[in-house]
Formats: C-alpha cells, structure tokens, sequence
C-alpha cells in the first residue's frame, strides 16, 4: 500500500516542475506562518489553481502539484520573505485538510525517476530548441531566450524539456500530470511544435499585409 504524507500547500497561478526555481514573494498571514513552521530549507507543495485567486482562498486546484523545497529565505523589512523554492518530485492531491491557518492536503507521491527514450527524449530537446530560436527571431530583444543548457542525465533533462518552453499554465499543468515521461515528453514536442507554426505565421503576417 502507498504511503500517504501530509504536507503543506501554497496553490499558485504558475505550475512548478522537478528541477526548477522558483522565486516567490511571500506576504500573506497565512503563508507566513507556514514558513515559520517548516523552516529555512523546508518544504511544501505547489498546486495550480484553476479558477479563483491566490489570495483569500476559495479557489479551485488541480490534483497533481509538485513538492518545492526552500534554497533561498530572505525575510524583508515590511513583514514579507522573497524565497527561492527547488521543484523536487510529483505529488497526487488525496485530500484536503482544513486550513488552520495555511492549506493542507494528505498527498501520496508519484514516481519520477523513469528514464525517458533516447529518440523521444531528443525530439523533444530539438523541438525546444528550435521554438525558443524562433522566438528570439520574433523578439530580439530577448534573445537570452533561445539559450538552453540540458543536462546530461537523462532524466533531467526531460524535466527541463518540460520546464524551458514558453506554455500557458494550463498547458504546463497538462504536461505536469502526465503519467510518464514519454508522454510528457511527446506532448512537450506537439506544444513546441504548434508554437513553432504559430510563430512563423506571426513572422509572415505583415508580408502578408503588404500585398
């Protein structure tokens, strides 16, 4: 029988995968007083929130969210902390606990340490890298964008085909949940790839328009 964890929560409008940073500016009561009791370098789920807000509650999140670990806490004058959080593994949202005073659920932990197909897994690397070039073309001015290291463990480097494209959160949340990381991998490539297309049609426009 799987285990089951209780953890505390912090539902966003962004979705977190394993491997990544993310900077936070913490300033409500609530979410203050969890870092206060898991400390430092401690740890608490992330969870996209469908519909509502990030603030006040009465919001509606998704199942799957993604454990972040705390690397960086720096508290500031006016009573907020701006934090960095590491994504560390998946989770699965069982249930949700009351809210005294910060989100709660009982989750159970998914796997993710499969190593992905060598040719998925390079489709989905080419893919990134191509939209992210394109997108520089688009916009020179941030052209730091077409630039993508991937690590040589395969592993990392799937979460980082899933981490470097530009997606809509929802697209992101679809990417998160998938079961394993070949379709998580081949649907990373199909996003890429619709932007791709996208992107040369934006490119085509105003020599469309001169005719």
């Amino acid at each position: 029988m799987e285990s089951l964890v209780e953890l505390p929560m912090f539902p966003l409008s962004t979705v977190l995968f394993p491997g990544q940073p993310l900077p936070l500016n913490v300033f409500e009561p609530r979410y203050r007083a969890m870092l206060s009791d898991i400390g430092d370098d401690g740890e608490f789920g992330v969870c996209l929130i469908e519909r509502g807000s990030e603030v006040g509650g009465g919001d509606v999140r998704t199942s799957v969210g993604t454990v972040a670990r705390i690397v960086y806490n720096r508290p500031m004058l006016d009573d907020t902390s701006l934090i960095i959080v590491l994504g560390e593994r998946r989770f699965h949202v069982e249930s949700w606990l009351p809210e005294t005073p910060y989100p709660r659920a009982v989750v159970r932990f998914l796997e993710d340490d499969d190593v992905p197909d060598p040719m998925i897994l390079a489709t989905a690397i080419s893919s990134v890298r191509a939209v992210r070039h394109l997108e520089s073309e688009v916009d020179i001015e941030s052209s730091s964008s077409s630039t993508c290291e991937f690590d040589d463990d395969p592993v990392e480097a799937g979460w980082q085909c899933c981490a470097y494209p530009h997606m809509g959160a929802q697209d992101r949340q679809s990417v998160l949940q998938q079961e394993s990381v070949n379709d998580r991998l081949r649907l990373v490539a199909e996003i890429c790839c619709e932007r791709y297309g996208d992107l040369q049609r934006m490119m085509q426009e105003p020599l469309t328009n001169l005719d």
